[in-house]
């Protein structure tokens, strides 16, 4: 889908909220996928934050 709009760069609004749509649905549909992802590396994530914030 993104190829598509590269490559045709003035597609119309139908055709660029369909590829927003199907992004959309693409996510919603694995967000089981991200959460464990998420929940697998949260202490990662934490310590990163603490760590640029004493930058």
């Amino acid at each position: 889908m993104i190829k598509n709009i590269k490559k045709y760069p003035n597609i119309s609004l139908e055709e660029e909220q369909q590829f927003v749509k199907t992004t959309l649905d693409i996510c919603n549909n694995n967000v089981d996928v991200f959460e464990h992802f998420y929940n697998e590396n949260c202490e990662l994530y934490n310590e990163i934050a603490s760590r640029i914030l004493k930058l």
